[in-house]
């Protein structure tokens, strides 16, 4: 089964001891946020994934993969 961003979080959430509550608290999101994430309805944002990468060790390019696209961009706006 291929991992997609959200399996990747909820896996990582369960792991960490986390409840989506505990999350959605953190991000000052609705906790049904959290869960069209964790089930593929709504994709997570790059500013959301590094949020989540910064609190809890969390892959940002895993939950966001436009994230390298950006960090790239940063790091050189010519490539």
């Amino acid at each position: 089964m291929e991992e997609t961003p959200g399996r990747y979080l909820k896996q990582m959430l369960k792991q960490k001891g986390l409840t989506q509550h505990q999350v959605a608290r953190m991000l000052g999101v609705e906790r049904s946020l959290i869960s069209q994430w964790c089930t593929g309805v709504r994709p997570i944002p790059p500013e959301r994934a590094l949020a989540l990468e910064q609190a809890y060790g969390l892959d940002a390019e895993r939950l966001c993969p436009r994230v390298r696209m950006l960090r790239r961009l940063l790091v050189d706006p010519d490539a």
